[in-house]
């Protein structure tokens, strides 16, 4: 859907990774998704990684484009990275498929570890789809959470436009990955166990 058929790696004598460039199915030189043709990586003394250059296809420089950052520190953003967390257990426990899809990124991979009865584990999928689905049947008897859930988001990290967070329930632990797409925090990958306190 790029135009882009393959791409090409160097390598120095070191073994290390040196540059990459994208081409067509004719060998043209095309852009990435990302916006640049070529990147050439530059190295330490001690050989890890320290910086990269894109060029585009007429090898002038392209600048890297940096959507604006989301500071750790900036506690407004916070809020909302946490707010949204919660956003996803409120939406199961009050029944609201509105709130979770406003929530949950369509392309959500939602897992679970399960344990039979021979020990051995296997991974278990949710849909974005059949979360709406249990956000508008699962809890209809009123009787899936206490009257009182406590629900506890903790940030355990923020980087640019995403974020990890612990969510924390009397029925689950969870693991969240966020992504703000379109200025909007959504929750795209979830890996969650059983609280057994």
């Amino acid at each position: 859907e790029f135009g882009v058929a393959f791409y090409r790696d160097e390598y120095d004598e070191r073994g290390l990774h040196i540059s990459y460039s994208y081409f067509d199915n004719n060998n043209n030189a095309v852009l990435s998704p990302f916006g640049f043709h070529k990147g050439i990586k530059q190295y330490d003394e001690q050989g890890k990684q320290n910086g990269m250059k894109r060029f585009d296809a007429q090898g002038q420089e392209v600048k890297r484009l940096i959507l604006p950052a989301v500071e750790p520190a900036r506690e407004e953003e916070r809020k909302v990275i946490k707010q949204t967390a919660l956003n996803y257990l409120i939406a199961l426990q009050t029944l609201n498929p509105d709130l979770m899809e406003a929530t949950l990124h369509k392309s959500l991979a939602k897992s679970f570890v399960a344990h039979n009865r021979e020990g051995k584990t296997s991974l278990r999928f949710t849909t974005f789809e059949q979360m709406m689905g249990f956000a508008e049947n699962w809890n209809k008897a009123g009787t899936r959470f206490p009257n009182k859930p406590s629900n506890k988001a903790e940030i355990m990290d923020v980087y640019n436009n995403m974020a990890a967070v612990k969510l924390t329930s009397d029925n689950w632990v969870e693991y969240l990955h966020l992504v703000k797409v379109e200025g909007k925090w959504r929750v795209k990958d979830l890996v969650w166990d059983y609280n057994n306190i």
